[in-house]
Formats: C-alpha cells, sequence, structure tokens
C-alpha cells in the first residue's frame, strides 16, 4: 500500500465517527489542516477528500476545508493554527511535528489529528499510545522511538514463544532507537 491510499484509508477511519455522529442532521463539518509546506508539495493530502466523498461528504456541500499552509515560513505555524481556532473548525490535521505543536499550543478542545513521522510520546504531544489524553491523536507514518519498543511488544505478544528477534536499522534509525530496543527487548525478557 503507498503513502497515499494509506492516508486516505487512516484518514477515513478517524474522522469518520466524528463526522457519522451528525451526519442525518445536515451539519456542515469544518476540517483543518496545518502545513508547514505547500498544497502541491504533499499530493498526499489532495487525495484525502475522496473517502469522505464515498461517504457523503462533499466539499462545498456539508463540508468546508481550512487550509493553511505556511509555504515553509515555519514562524508562521502558531498564527495559523489560532486562525484555525478562531474559525471554529471541527477537527485539525496537523501534518508534521511543528505544525503538531502549534495546534497543540492554540487548544485544548479541538480535536488534533497529528500526522508525521516524529514520535507524539517522545515529542511530548500525548501521555502514550494507548492513552493519549487531551485533545490530540496521532498518525505516525515513519516511527522511531518508543513506538519501535511498542511494535517489539505486539510481536512478542504474536509470537510468544520466539526466543529470538533479529532487528535491522538504517544507518541513522535516530537518536537513543537501538539502544531503547535492546532495553525493551531486556524488560519483554523478563
Amino acid at each position: 500500500m503507498d503513502r497515499r491510499a494509506f492516508l486516505a484509508i487512516a484518514g477515513t477511519l478517524m474522522w469518520t465517527p466524528m463526522l457519522g455522529r451528525g451526519q442525518a442532521s445536515g451539519r456542515l463539518y469544518r476540517i483543518g489542516i496545518l502545513h508547514p509546506g505547500t498544497w502541491s508539495s504533499d499530493p498526499a493530502l489532495a487525495d484525502f477528500v475522496t473517502p469522505l466523498r464515498e461517504l457523503g461528504y462533499t466539499e462545498g456541500g456539508n463540508l468546508v476545508i481550512e487550509r493553511r499552509y505556511v509555504d515553509g515560513q515555519l514562524e508562521r505555524l502558531p498564527s495559523m493554527a489560532q486562525d484555525l481556532v478562531k474559525s471554529r473548525v471541527d477537527l485539525i490535521l496537523a501534518v508534521g511535528t511543528l505544525a503538531s505543536q502549534a495546534a497543540k499550543a492554540a487548544t485544548t478542545t479541538i480535536p488534533i489529528v497529528m500526522l508525521g513521522n516524529g514520535d507524539p510520546v517522545a515529542l511530548g504531544l500525548v501521555a502514550s499510545y494507548a492513552k493519549p489524553g487531551g485533545n490530540a491523536t496521532a498518525v505516525v507514518i515513519s516511527p522511531q522511538g518508543s513506538l519501535g519498543a511498542k511494535k517489539l511488544e505486539m510481536l512478542r505478544e504474536a509470537i510468544p514463544k520466539a526466543n529470538r528477534i533479529a532487528l535491522l536499522l538504517p544507518d541513522d534509525p535516530g537518536p537513543g532507537t537501538a539502544q531503547q530496543l535492546q532495553e525493551s527487548a531486556k524488560q519483554l525478557a523478563r
């Protein structure tokens, strides 16, 4: 499955419960996108409306998408996050760590879906994977840090009799990733 298809499916699964509650009422839903780049720099986001359309949500009909792209001017992210809050969106899709931090600083009530490569627990954006707490949740595309430990735990649950697990890491897996996985493996071995 390619990245675009994954994002479309993940986005639909996350937004459907929120949108589904009021579908029969004819309510207008507002989704805000906070992005550090440009619309053209992330074509995957262009595809996220397709699954929503298939569920009966159409932009210009019962769905408004407020897009805030800062074209690489990262210092604008906090003000654009505040702008989305003032626009009274029902949900904020924050792309990347800096956009996620800006959205989290801007609101404690509007649900935030954070999309990115960083570890939201290690970055302090959510309390844990099992119980993120607050108003934020995450879709982690290329996990590092504690998510690797969680995957190791899940692998152990799936194959409880495994005595050895080999791990292949890139040249630069991220700070402390290998050490953290080794510590997690020791904890699971007990």
